[in-house]
């Protein structure tokens, strides 16, 4: 009978006779990347635009395992699944109750359910709305089992916010890797760029979805970090949509965690490599939804406006183009989004505006001080003393309005924020969630927060326009008031 040896990180398969079969298995554990075939090795067939997850030696990501199985069961054919990962030795539990009620910190009933879910996976991906609470979720997972823990994060940002937050619930040191500082703890924050960097990746190969990272980083802490990362018994995963990345793929072969737990409000992807994710991440998934937190009153309830923006291009004009010529440099449409933000700021809000080309950033940015509108302005190139400089002036009700590029897409808390404008355009459903999720914190202080959007009549970023439409609606408690002059064919 074929066997199926299961393993923590990588299973196999062994005793399986029929080839034929095992190619059908190989194409199953397959997929393709969305727009691989206008990649020039498709063109040039020396790559058919797949992923293959299952090797020669018939080995696969272990979160696959009931994926194999279900696929031996449908076409009728026997398995027998041997369990071949090591025992995990209970640890005790670590009390952070008088740390939260000292920070006033009630976990809501989610977040104990997400705990009580956590005990026993090996692996779990934590489906949890931007603005649920993953930090404290994370904490308080991490609180139970009382391991040696690594919890790994894709900014700066996110590196000193967790670092501070899990310095407040437990009393020791938290160690933190990132940002040119190595301290390592029983329980440690990490940036996956610093790690990355420790495996020796090429920088090239540690941009995860188009951000890159400006950390430094010391050679002679290279050791350190990577037995860091072999000792961990907890990981946790944040933003985990970017599990598929080449960097997370090079930390999962080193990691031997006896649980993964995986953070993200969006933890599937538009690539199609939602097969890959599975496999790294696991397929036990605990959600909890933006519209449920909206209606308990936990998150603000967004009303969104689209606004009508008419374009002109050529049939034949490549997307660049388009996009420049629509989006950058379009002096009508950009004075209608500075306008908009204007109306809300005189109205009381405090507004962010997001851009992707830093030019763009920089023309919205004059456009608003030509208005005479005190705005602050961050993109990657800032420091972290910078950016944590303009973070307070928002908290402090001191700045008004920011124009920001994509670092404010993810993992920044800023409960004060309360209006979004969207300049930037695109399709991706993970990033337009998590740009929405800016400004849904706290709903409790804030019951309705205010969204731009643009509706562009151009080729490419019309269907890019309705995407985004599209994603909204999948949210019941999202308020969408469509332009008048916008009729779909």
């Amino acid at each position: 009978m074929t066997k199926l040896l299961v393993k923590e990180k990588f299973s196999k398969i062994i005793e399986e006779d029929d080839l034929d079969f095992l190619k059908q298995l190989h194409n199953h554990l397959s997929f393709k990347y969305e727009g691989a075939e206008f990649s020039p090795a498709f063109k040039r067939h020396h790559w058919d635009g797949k992923e293959h997850l299952l090797n020669k030696k018939q080995e696969f990501y272990s979160g696959l395992v009931n994926y194999v199985n279900d696929f031996y069961i449908k076409n009728n054919r026997q398995l027998e699944i041997i369990n071949q990962k090591l025992p995990i030795i209970p640890a005790k539990s670590i009390d952070i109750s008088h740390n939260l009620k000292k920070l006033d910190l009630v976990p809501y009933d989610y977040q104990l359910d997400a705990v009580n879910y956590a005990l026993d996976k090996d692996r779990a991906i934590y489906k949890h709305a931007t603005g649920s609470g993953k930090s404290l979720t994370a904490a308080l997972i991490t609180a139970q089992f009382g391991k040696p823990t690594l919890m790994l994060v894709i900014s700066k940002e996110l590196l000193h916010q967790f670092h501070s937050f899990f310095s407040l619930l437990f009393d020791q040191e938290i160690g933190i890797v990132g940002d040119g500082i190595c301290q390592i703890g029983n329980i440690t924050i990490a940036s996956v760029w610093t790690l990355g960097k420790a495996l020796g990746l090429k920088p090239k190969d540690i941009l995860l979805d188009d951000i890159s990272s400006d950390e430094k980083f010391d050679e002679s802490n290279t050791k350190k970090i990577i037995d860091c990362m072999k000792n961990a018994k907890i990981v946790h995963l944040d933003e985990c949509h970017i599990a598929g990345a080449k960097t997370i793929r090079s930390i999962y072969k080193v990691i031997q965690p006896e649980r993964l737990f995986s953070y993200s409000g969006t933890p599937s992807r538009d690539d199609g490599a939602d097969l890959l994710l599975t496999g790294i991440l696991g397929d036990n998934i605990h959600e909890v939804k933006a519209s449920e937190l909206i209606k308990r009153g936990i998150l603000a309830k967004p009303m969104i406006k689209f606004i009508y923006i008419k374009g002109y291009a050529k049939y034949d004009t490549p997307y660049q183009t388009v996009y420049s010529d629509h989006v950058v440099n379009n002096e009508y449409r950009n004075n209608i989004l500075v306008s908009e933000a204007e109306k809300l700021i005189n109205k009381g809000y405090q507004v962010l505006v997001l851009f992707k080309v830093l030019a763009h950033g920089k023309t919205l940015l004059k456009l608003f001080e030509n208005k005479g509108i005190d705005t602050e302005f961050l993109n990657g190139k800032d420091t972290t003393k910078r950016r944590a400089e303009v973070k307070e002036n928002l908290l402090s009700g001191k700045s008004k309005c920011i124009v920001a590029s994509m670092i404010y897409d993810i993992g920044i808390d800023v409960k004060t924020l309360s209006a979004l404008v969207l300049a930037g355009s695109g399709k991706s459903s993970v990033k337009t969630l998590q740009r929405i999720g800016r400004v849904l914190r706290d709903g409790k202080n804030k019951p309705y927060v205010a969204i731009v959007e643009t509706m562009d009549d151009i080729k490419f970023l019309k269907k890019h326009s309705l995407i985004r439409k599209s994603i909204y609606e999948t949210e019941p408690e999202f308020v969408i008031k469509m332009p008048k002059e916008f009729i779909e064919k």
